[in-house]
């Protein structure tokens, strides 16, 4: 988990792709292809740990979920990248899974455990 977290933030071009999600800047587009496959492949390591149950929902939205979010719901991010392609259906399955997290956290139905 370490591993992928550090993975995620010693990244320049992550971080830099992460900021261009989070302000929904144009600039999103002229990532390369390659670069957002890299980062949507750690998302669905992520995945794998939480389905292996190595890693606790909360934790994974805290960490990464909502970044995985932000990416989904960019269509910008996606003009390159059929997102309902087969090959992205376990990325799919995490932010639907970090989705629902969310909102249990949000409506204060659920809350972080580490």
């Amino acid at each position: 988990f370490f591993a992928l977290e550090k993975r995620l933030v010693d990244n320049r071009e992550f971080l830099g792709i992460l900021d261009m999600l989070e302000f929904d800047k144009p600039e999103i587009s002229d990532v390369p292809f390659l670069l957002k496959r890299e980062l949507l492949g750690l998302f669905e390591e992520v995945a794998v740990m939480l389905e292996s149950r190595l890693i606790r929902e909360e934790v994974a939205l805290y960490f990464f979920g909502y970044y995985a979010i932000d990416a989904w719901q960019n269509n910008v991010f996606w003009h390159d990248i059929d997102r309902n392609g087969p090959y992205w259906i376990v990325f799919k399955k995490f932010v639907r899974r970090m989705q629902g997290v969310h909102e249990r956290v949000a409506s204060g139905k659920g809350k972080y455990r580490f």
